[in-house]
């Protein structure tokens, strides 16, 4: 995936001054589901699936300009969370009860990041002792193919 830190770090900077607390906040303040408000958001041309543009949608399914800083915020990472469940199940992923997530990477020290992560997967997220593994992550599944 190439549209994950660096489009959550340009999110981070329209809609929450600069500041990953204030992000944080923004995810805490909002609901599970945004009320209906998705976006998809692919900055570059994406690896997976191959698409490009910003897309949000409001509650009706109607493709919208765009949202409230604090909603951007939730629907940026629930769309990439949302994406990232759809990739694991077209690989062949079944997300069942007993799923568990390992989160790697610079986000997982991030707890309301990890929290929308686990309300996505609907699963315990594990993470390590060590921030900025996400090479780590990318040995872990070519270890389990």
């Amino acid at each position: 995936f190439k549209n994950g830190s660096l489009t959550r770090e340009r999110i981070r900077n329209e809609c929450a001054g600069g500041s990953w607390e204030h992000f944080s906040a923004a995810l805490r303040d909002t609901p599970l589901g945004n009320n209906g408000n998705m976006g998809f958001y692919f900055d570059t041309m994406e690896i997976t699936p191959p698409a490009v543009g910003v897309h949000r949608f409001d509650p009706d399914d109607n493709e919208v300009s765009s949202l409230s800083p604090q909603v951007e915020v939730r629907a940026l990472v629930e769309g990439q969370f949302l994406s990232r469940r759809v990739h694991a199940e077209r690989l062949g992923y079944s997300i069942i009860p007993g799923t568990r997530v390992l989160a790697t990477g610079g986000a997982s020290s991030n707890e309301e990041i990890l929290q929308v992560l686990s309300d996505v997967f609907n699963a315990p997220v594990y993470t390590i002792d060590l921030s900025n593994s996400a090479c780590l992550g990318s040995a872990y599944r070519a270890l389990h193919g």
